[in-house]
């Protein structure tokens, strides 16, 4: 492209100096036809006018000014190059095509990176490519503080997004993905760290895995995950990789056995989750901020509830942690539920309670029950939660961690601490002021 126009450039200057050579002999030949003419009036006016009726008589052979020009101007006319300039200009048109369509679609682009966008439109389609050019790359700030931006389709060949490029855009709230494969950002994958009022994603069926991958840790809880085909359960080897359906009611499939990472993610939609028999296993962020989920029916089977699973659910009420078969618990599972309410008794599977598993679960105004083969209490494990009555402290627990029980103004009967305790951490029971009577240890 570069070459054919230098190429178009030497041709029209060329053009141009034949033409300035051209008129600057016309110049010259006009120059001397004047000054034939002067000659001829300084002649004897008899001589003149017979001279003139010559000329009258036998305009052929006459040697006139008129006559000198027109013969001077064809012997200096230069001859043209084959291609004219109007072709030469349609050629470079030609050539230029990829820039044309590029105007067209809004985009300023060069070198397959669209590195600019002077449309409007409210939705705009990033083609596979311009001009049989691939769009492999969204330059940095290519669409920043883009105000009409709402929605933007990416085609299949783009593989890398600086993360800068939807900076600003603050009406932007859906991006749907037709690549099989994840485009990279500058900065690992945060691709679309900057467009902070995004509301949903769309990516192909067959990758969404990869792109829930992808996005998990660097977009707003609030972003949802949803396939182009608008499949509402997305299932890899009967793991449930994600929901996208925006149902009240939802009945797991059949044999799934691990409901996987941020699978209801802020899915603030659902409210009560079935589960099939086949479930013994919520990963971490399961449900993750899924502030209306208020039941999760058929829960005995589970066996290990991950970190954050159900962190600010704040509508849940179902004792998913009282689960008979339950062995594992992760930090923070259940912190901010403060719909959770009554007594709390844990199974006898659960060796060891996490970091905040319970912090801030102010609704639990009931007993606090701790298995018998408890071995660790971790930090601000029940910080800020509503128990009363007496707090017993098994004898198996060797471990109490700091502020495990901080705040928990409401207990009001006796603490009983492990005969077998070794480490007691810094604030244990701070604030738990209606404990009362004799400290047993």
């Amino acid at each position: 492209m570069q070459h054919r126009l230098e190429d178009f450039r030497e041709r029209l200057l060329g053009f141009q100096k034949i033409m300035q050579e051209a008129q600057r002999m016309a110049e010259q030949a006009a120059e001397a036809g004047k000054n034939a003419e002067l000659s001829e009036k300084s002649e004897p006016s008899g001589e003149a006018a017979e001279a003139r009726d010559t000329d009258a008589e036998e305009p052929e052979e006459g040697n006139t000014t008129e006559n000198s020009l027109s013969e001077s101007s064809a012997e200096i006319q230069p001859e043209l190059p084959v291609e004219s300039e109007v072709e030469v200009q349609s050629e470079f048109q030609e050539e230029s095509g990829a820039a044309t369509e590029a105007e067209d679609f809004g985009f300023v682009f060069s070198g397959g990176i669209i590195t600019g966008y002077t449309g409007s439109e409210s939705t705009v389609v990033i083609p596979d490519e311009i001009d049989g050019v691939p769009v492999t790359q969204i330059g940095r700030y290519a669409f920043s503080n883009n105000q009409t931006l709402e929605s933007i389709v990416i085609g299949q060949n783009v593989t890398l997004i600086y993360p800068e490029a939807f900076d600003g855009c603050n009406n932007l709230k859906t991006v749907r993905f037709l690549g099989k494969q994840v485009p990279e950002g500058y900065y690992g994958n945060h691709c679309l760290y900057y467009a902070k009022n995004l509301g949903t994603i769309y990516v192909p069926i067959e990758a969404y895995a990869a792109y829930h991958s992808a996005f998990l840790e660097c977009l707003e809880d609030s972003v949802r995950l949803k396939t182009n085909t608008g499949e509402d359960f997305i299932v890899e080897e009967d793991v449930l990789i994600g929901y996208a359906g925006e149902a009240e009611e939802v009945t797991l499939p059949e044999n799934i056995i691990r409901i996987g990472n941020s699978a209801f993610c802020g899915n603030t939609a659902v409210e009560k989750i079935y589960l099939p028999d086949s479930t013994v296993e919520i990963e971490e962020k399961a449900f993750y901020c899924c502030e209306n989920l208020i039941t999760v029916d058929n829960y005995d089977q589970i066996k290990r509830i991950g970190n954050f699973a159900f962190y600010r659910c704040s509508s849940l009420t179902s004792h998913i942690m009282e689960a008979e078969n339950l062995e594992e618990l992760g930090e923070s599972a259940f912190e901010l539920c403060t719909g959770l309410q009554g007594n709390l008794s844990l199974p006898s599977g659960v060796k060891n309670i996490p970091d905040k598993i319970f912090a801030g679960c102010a609704g639990f105004q009931g007993e606090l029950l701790l298995p018998e083969d408890l071995e660790t209490i971790g930090e601000s494990s029940f910080s800020q939660c509503g128990f009363i009555g007496d707090l017993r402290i098994p004898n198996s627990v060797q471990t109490i961690k700091s502020y495990a029980f901080n705040a928990c103004g409401n207990f009001n009967g006796t603490l009983t601490l492990s005969e077998n305790l070794v480490t007691l951490s810094e604030g244990a029971f701070a604030y738990c002021r209606g404990l009362h009577g004799d400290l047993i240890i």
